[in-house]
């Protein structure tokens, strides 16, 4: 599933980016990579989202959520 069809207040692992090389780097240095646990935190209807990842909160618009693989790791402890 792509993140941009997730669900909020849920656990994803991501499996798998398909961005160009430059991008990727990007998304690395900040700690995401393929493994990485995010938090979904709030989704836009138009894609954009708020992760929580390694104790740190990212935006992400629609193209880079369009183009990260997750699955369901659990659900979100309040």
């Amino acid at each position: 599933m792509l993140l941009c069809h997730a669900t909020s207040d849920n656990l994803y692992c991501i499996d798998h980016i398909d961005l160009p090389y430059h991008q990727l780097q990007k998304l690395q240095a900040r700690g995401i990579v393929c493994g990485t646990q995010l938090k979904l935190m709030y989704k836009r209807r138009s894609g954009a989202v708020i992760v929580f990842c390694r104790m740190s909160r990212f935006a992400l618009g629609k193209y880079y959520t369009s183009h990260i693989h997750v699955h369901t790791a659990g659900r979100m402890k309040h």
